[in-house]
């Protein structure tokens, strides 16, 4: 019995000094919070557009393993738009909007938002046609028809189709139904330029031609493709990527993972607090 006792009393001296170290090893650790993970964790924003977070990020105030590593998703924030730039397209786009649940976001060409709603495009005008890659990260919303802008059109073609025409101006001289817009090309029309712009559906099933101006001001939607970045976020993680192996990355407290945030960071703060009951 005499020998139980002295066990007994010794046992906890020693163990508890263990006890300790390893609380203050465990405290440490949970104080190191990965730095991939501290810089996505605060969104930013442009003008208008707030939270802008994965799979966007801003040149040059986000980090860019914050945003999908692939063209067109990393936004320019000029004078407060912020600005698409899809790959192999001319045209530039202002951000209207963001849907996350949706995976959607609404645009507008650049050069139309300068239009006022009672002007005309010109005969040439300043925008092309939108080319979206099969593969790329982007893809038009399902809403969204085509509008076709036919520029210098013969005098035939215009009294054929005479609800279509439209004007347009040419050195600040004014050409009153000098073009057409159609809701579909026609391989017979002679004309001198033809641009297929994107709008909302029901922009172009209204058939109000003359207001074609306020149909584009409207913009439309574009869907994007990138990696699920749900099960991250509900583990308390940040979405973003490798820059070195493009693969996907959930950054976490203690550091990156795959997939979502293991519960081990967790795990080891509850235990440390646990420990200093002791």
């Amino acid at each position: 019995m005499t020998l139980f006792r002295i066990r007994a009393t010794i046992c906890p001296l020693v163990i508890k000094p263990i006890y300790i170290f390893i609380f203050f090893l465990l405290s440490n650790c949970s104080l190191c919070v990965d730095p991939h993970f501290e810089a996505c964790s605060v969104p930013k924003s442009c003008g208008e557009i707030h939270n802008i977070s994965y799979p966007f990020s801003i040149e040059g105030l986000q980090q860019p393993y914050c945003g999908y590593p692939y063209p067109g998703f990393k936004l320019i924030c000029d004078n407060n738009h912020a600005i698409l730039k899809l790959p192999d397209n001319y045209n530039d786009y202002f951000v209207q909007d963001i849907s996350y649940p949706n995976q959607s976001l609404r645009v507008l060409n650049r050069n139309i938002a300068t239009l006022h709603s009672d002007s005309n495009i010109s005969c040439s005008p300043p925008i092309q046609n939108l080319t979206l890659e099969r593969e790329g990260g982007f893809e038009l919303d399902s809403g969204v028809a085509d509008l076709f802008l036919y520029f210098n059109c013969p005098d035939s073609a215009l009294k054929k189709l005479k609800s279509h025409k439209i004007g347009c101006s040419n050195g600040g001289t004014m050409h009153t139904g000098s073009g057409l817009a159609l809701s579909g090309s026609d391989s017979n029309l002679r004309c001198g330029q033809l641009v297929r712009v994107p709008v909302e559906g029901s922009a172009v099933e209204s058939g109000n031609w003359s207001d074609y101006v306020n149909m584009l001001k409207k913009g439309f939607l574009l869907k994007w493709k990138a990696s699920d970045c749900s099960k991250c976020n509900a583990s308390g993680g940040k979405c973003g990527f490798n820059v070195t192996t493009l693969d996907f990355s959930c950054f976490c407290p203690d550091r990156p993972h795959e997939v979502r945030c293991n519960e081990g960071y967790s795990l080891s703060l509850s235990l440390s607090l646990s420990l200093s009951s002791f």
